[in-house]
């Protein structure tokens, strides 16, 4: 298990050091930018599935049928968990050594997988 960890730390490392890496993170406007688009793509899909929850729980929109419901919001939280998951990618790229030693980044990521294994 520690060779595990010691062989993805130094994988970090060594993306870490790429040019493009630095370039990115360093960045007045292009990290921003992902930023604040991966924060758009979260609170998108994040507010869709809490709409279908209240849908399922029986306490919002029940003049329309769950079927259409699903239809029409299913495919928009698709589309904000990509946006999520690219621009995540991004960050990620930009920042290894920050998001490897982070708790809540891996906690996160898993729960980020469990969900579009859930859609």
């Amino acid at each position: 298990m520690s060779s595990l960890v010691m062989y993805l730390r130094s994988w970090f490392e060594y993306v870490d050091a790429f040019p493009s890496s630095i370039a990115f993170r360093e960045s007045n406007y292009v990290y921003p930018a992902t930023l604040t688009a991966h924060i758009v793509g979260m609170s998108f899909m994040t507010g869709l599935v809490i709409m279908m929850d209240l849908r399922l729980l029986g306490m919002a929109n029940m003049r329309t049928p769950l079927s259409q419901v699903q239809k029409r919001l299913f495919p928009w939280q698709i589309a904000g968990m990509a946006l999520s998951f690219g621009t995540g990618l991004l960050l990620f790229y930009g920042q290894p050594l920050r998001f490897y030693a982070n708790v809540f980044f891996w906690i996160k990521a898993v729960m980020m997988v469990l969900a579009g294994l859930n859609a």
